[in-house]
């Protein structure tokens, strides 16, 4: 399974390094400087433990009901589990919600024992500060986190209870990405308010930096419940183009024009020697470079390039859409680990305006549902056939 860190958690273990120092340093004196710089280094890479086994106990959790896991970020925002499909039913996405909140109270308390045992065996005390401030640290976030507002962990619960409630997940969606964004707004206002309150700044901008994304993970969640819908049953094969030759990152843009044939838009992918795909090009900028850059390679063109988004052949295009924010983007297809083409944003936005058949009813199990166990299965069958247990 990936396990990937973006650049932005370098600044999230700077912050919580740089927060836990200067606590340290102002509630326990005696110490030299450089020893509540380690403290605060050392209590920032134990919390973010902490955050990947939060993550970890999800995968477990998604595993165990056959979903599959398409790997774990970690970033400034702390981690985020990429998971192919939706629950079989309004109890797993319960199970799978709740297990990191848990493992991350787990590690609260296990870090609070820990400190009680150093200070007991009268260890260094700033030692034992450091563990009960991660430990207080994770018991706090594990209770924010079952905030029933999507994208937390508490918004998946409150679409899995509004689900079975209901019978229906687009609404679930619907409801949990409304409360996230509400709480979201609410979190951006009381940092306005804490900035006129002349509150620390640290305190604004803490408030801010988690409400923002509050409330675009919810829009997002809810804009993916439509897509979902409009959506089921249609994967990346579908709508990927055939004959599409990709380009060489070490071509000269004059010889990757050629490579594009006659296309004249849409976007095309870049690979590597070894056939792995390292960034992805409108046609028309590289018919533009063509005209004054046609000596230059690919590489040199593309080297600021950032991450690649990647999807398998088979995987559910509405999964694909999770991973980019419920925005149509172009992704790199990928089989066997070898690009084998693009999946074009406007395809996306083509077959999300194919009509409705009937087939994607929120009372029926999409085709990308988690497998699940043999009990859920036959839940969902009851449900295609218009008797939902769940309402």
């Amino acid at each position: 399974m990936p396990i990937q860190g973006t650049y932005s958690l370098f600044v999230l273990v700077l912050v919580v390094g740089s927060l836990a120092s200067w606590q340290f340093s102002s509630s326990l004196r005696g110490y030299h400087a450089g020893a509540y710089v380690i403290a605060g280094l050392f209590s920032s890479a134990l919390f973010i433990w902490t955050v990947f086994a939060h993550e970890a106990a999800h995968v477990a959790a998604a595993r165990r009901y056959r979903a599959h896991v398409n790997g774990v970020t970690l970033s400034l925002l702390g981690g985020e589990t990429a998971i192919s499909g939706q629950p079989g039913s309004p109890w797993q996405g319960i199970v799978v919600a709740t297990v990191g909140p848990a493992v991350s109270m787990l590690c609260g308390i296990g870090c609070l024992g820990a400190a009680f045992g150093v200070f007991a065996l009268h260890a260094p005390p700033l030692l034992a500060v450091s563990l009960a401030w991660v430990g207080v640290l994770c018991i706090s976030l594990a209770i924010i986190n079952l905030l029933p507002a999507a994208p937390l962990d508490g918004g998946h619960v409150l679409q899995s209870l509004v689900w079975a409630a209901t019978g229906s997940r687009t609404r679930a969606s619907a409801i949990a990405g409304r409360a996230g964004q509400v709480l979201g707004i609410a979190m951006v206002g009381g940092a306005v308010w804490l900035a006129a309150a002349g509150v620390s700044w640290y305190s604004v901008a803490a408030t801010a930096v988690v409400g923002v994304p509050l409330w675009r993970g919810a829009s997002a969640v809810r804009r993916a419940a439509v897509q979902r819908a409009r959506l089921a049953g249609v994967r990346v094969s579908d709508l990927l183009r055939s004959g599409e030759a990709a380009l060489h990152d070490d071509d000269t843009v004059q010889v990757a024009e050629r490579r594009l044939g006659a296309r004249q838009s849409g976007y095309a992918g870049v690979v590597d020697g070894n056939g792995r795909a390292v960034a992805i090009l409108p046609v028309a900028r590289v018919r533009e470079w063509a005209v004054e850059r046609a000596t230059h390679t690919v590489a040199r063109m593309t080297k600021r390039r950032s991450a690649v988004p990647t999807a398998a052949v088979d995987e559910p295009v509405a999964d694909v859409l999770e991973r980019t924010n419920a925005q149509p983007k172009p992704v790199a297809v990928i089989r066997d680990g070898k690009l084998v083409g693009v999946l074009d944003p406007d395809d996306i936005r083509a077959a999300m305006r194919e009509p409705d058949t009937g087939s994607t009813s929120d009372s029926q199990p999409s085709a990308d549902d988690w497998p699940g166990r043999a009990a859920s299965r036959a839940a969902m069958a009851r449900e295609s056939d218009g008797g939902s247990p769940y309402r």
